[in-house]
C-alpha cells in the first residue's frame, strides 16, 4: 500500500540516507507527491521501521524545528513507531507480521487490533489507522485476521521453499553441464540423435547415468529445517491438537491441566469452520500454539468451533479458561463473541509443583457429589439461563435450583439420608419445563406440553 513521507522527513532522508539496502531501494523507487513529500510502496514492515527510527532521530536531534516535529508526528500516525530494542533481522525470530508481510491496523473506534497487507484488513474491513500492536486501549487481536495471516505466512513460506528448491536444482544442472563441457563424455552424450530413438530422451539423465556423478546430475538435496508458520502434512490423527502441533512444548504443557476434559481427535486437514460429514463427530478441546508460551484453546462441537455467546455450548470456553487459570496459566479476558481462550504458559517459578486431580465441576464451579446420578455437568452447561432444575419425588417437585449439579447433589444427599441406594432412589433430579414454570414438571414429561 502506498504511504506518503512528509516533506521535512523526506528532506532528512535525502541528506541522511539510510544504509539499509531494502529501504534505500524503496526510496529510490519513490515518486514525488504534493510539495516536498515522497510516496513510497514499502516492501515490508522493516522499511517502515527504518524510516520511523529516522523520524525519531530527526525529532530528538538538537535544534530540531517545529516543522520537523510535525513531520515526525504525521509519520508516526501513519506508520507507527519502530519497535523498541528490535534485534537485527538476521538474529531475531520472525513474528507473524514479518512472515505474513502485514501490519497492525485499527478499524474505527473498535478495541481490536487487525492485520493488514494494504488498505483493507485481512478480515475485509477498511483500515482507519495503524499501530505498533496490542496495547491497553486495544488489548485483543482480531481472530479472523490472525487465522488469515497464518495461512498467508504458510503460502509465503511454501513459495520461498519452492523457489529455493528450484534454485538448487538449476545450480546442480548448470554444474553438471559445465563439468561435461569439453570432455569426451559430453560429446558422447550429445552425439545421439532423437531420430534414432523411439522417443526423445533426457540426455544428462538417461545417457549420462552410466557415467555421471549422481550428486552432480540429480537435484541437490534441499536442507530440511523447521520453518515457523509452515504446516507440514502428517499422517494420522492427534488428540487435542493437529498432528503437526502434537509435539509442540506449549501444547504438551497445556494438556496437563486439561487431562480430565474431552480432547478433539484432529487431522491436519480438519476444517473447523465447515467440517465434512466425517469430521462432524469430533468433539472436545483443540490447542493451537501461537509461540512464546501462548496457546489458543478452542472447543469443538460436531467438528466446529463454538463461540462464547452460543447458548448451548458457549459456557465450554469459560470452563476451559477457569481450568487453565486454576493450573497457574494467565488467561486473556474474553468477549461474548470470542471463539477461543488465549492462555499464557506460566514460568517455572510460578507454575504449581503438582496439579492435583480435582473432582469434576460445572460452570458454576460446583463439584459433583460422588453418588450423584446422571450427567449433571452436561445438563448445567446446556441448560438455558432461565431454566430451573428440580429435585423430584413421587409426590412431585420438592426443591428447585438454577444449577443441575446443585440439584443432583441435593438428590444424592436426600437419598443417603433415607438410606436409598442409587439403583432405587426416592429423590431424582430433572430440568424443569420453562414454558409451564408454575406446573413444576420435568421438561421431558411435562403433561401441560402434551395437552397443548
Amino acid at each position: 500500500m502506498p504511504i506518503t513521507i512528509p516533506g521535512a522527513l523526506a528532506d532528512h532522508l535525502t541528506t541522511t540516507p539510510p544504509t539499509d539496502a531494502e529501504t534505500a531501494a524503496a526510496l529510490d523507487a519513490a515518486r514525488r507527491g504534493r510539495g516536498r513529500t515522497l510516496v513510497i510502496v514499502p516492501t515490508s514492515t522493516h522499511v517502515l521501521h527504518v524510516i520511523s527510527r529516522a523520524a525519531e532521530q530527526m525529532r530528538t536531534a538538537p535544534g530540531a524545528t517545529r516543522t520537523q516535529h510535525d513531520a515526525a508526528r504525521a509519520w508516526f500516525s501513519r506508520a507507527g513507531h519502530a519497535p523498541a530494542d528490535t534485534p537485527p533481522a538476521a538474529s531475531r525470530r520472525p513474528t507473524l507480521t514479518d512472515r505474513a508481510g502485514v501490519r497492525y491496523a485499527l478499524v474505527g473506534k473498535g478495541r481490536r487490533v487487525h492485520l493488514s497487507p494494504n488498505d483493507d484488513t485481512l478480515c475485509g474491513r477498511e483500515v482507519t489507522g495503524y499501530t505498533d500492536g496490542p496495547d491497553k486501549r486495544h488489548p485483543e487481536l482480531c481472530a479472523p485476521c490472525v487465522t488469515a495471516a497464518e495461512k498467508r505466512a504458510h503460502r509465503r513460506a511454501l513459495a520461498d521453499a519452492a523457489e529455493r528448491a528450484n534454485a538448487a536444482h538449476r545450480a546442480a544442472t548448470e554444474h553438471a553441464a559445465e563439468a561435461n563441457a569439453g570432455t569426451w563424455r559430453g560429446e558422447w552424450i550429445g552425439a545421439q540423435d532423437d531420430a534414432e530413438t523411439l522417443f526423445p530422451v533426457e540426455r544428462d539423465t538417461e545417457q549420462g547415468a552410466l557415467f555421471a556423478d549422481r550428486a552432480a546430475v540429480e537435484p541437490a538435496a534441499v536442507e530440511q529445517r523447521v520453518v515457523e508458520g509452515v504446516v507440514v502434512a502428517h499422517v494420522g490423527t492427534a488428540e487435542g491438537s493437529t498432528p503437526s502441533n502434537a509435539s509442540h512444548p506449549d501444547v504438551a504443557a497445556a494438556r496437563v491441566p486439561l487431562a480430565r476434559l474431552a480432547a478433539a481427535t484432529m487431522t491436519d486437514h480438519h476444517d473447523v469452520t465447515e467440517p465434512s460429514e466425517t469430521e462432524r463427530t469430533v468433539r472436545g478441546y483443540l490447542l493451537d500454539p501461537r509461540g512464546q508460551g501462548r496457546v489458543a484453546l478452542y472447543w469443538l462441537e460436531e467438528g466446529r468451533i463454538v463461540r462464547r455467546d452460543d447458548k448451548a455450548y458457549g459456557a465450554s470456553l469459560d470452563c476451559l479458561a477457569w481450568t487453565m487459570e486454576r493450573a497457574g496459566w494467565t488467561v486473556d479476558p474474553m468477549l461474548r463473541s470470542s471463539r477461543c481462550v488465549f492462555a499464557y504458559r506460566p514460568d517455572e517459578d510460578d507454575a504449581p509443583a503438582v496439579v492435583e486431580p480435582a473432582a469434576p465441576e460445572c460452570l458454576h464451579r460446583i463439584a459433583v457429589h460422588p453418588d450423584a446420578s446422571g450427567a449433571p455437568i452436561k445438563a448445567c452447561a446446556r441448560a438455558e439461563s432461565t431454566q430451573d432444575v428440580g429435585v423430584f419425588t413421587d409426590e412431585g417437585c420438592t426443591e428447585a435450583y438454577d444449577c443441575a449439579v446443585q440439584a443432583a447433589n441435593r438428590a444424592a444427599e436426600l437419598n443417603a439420608e433415607t438410606d436409598h441406594p442409587g439403583d432405587d432412589p426416592t429423590h431424582t433430579w430433572h430440568p424443569m419445563c420453562i414454558d409451564h414454570r408454575d406446573a413444576e414438571q420435568p421438561a421431558a414429561t411435562c403433561t401441560e406440553c402434551y395437552t397443548d
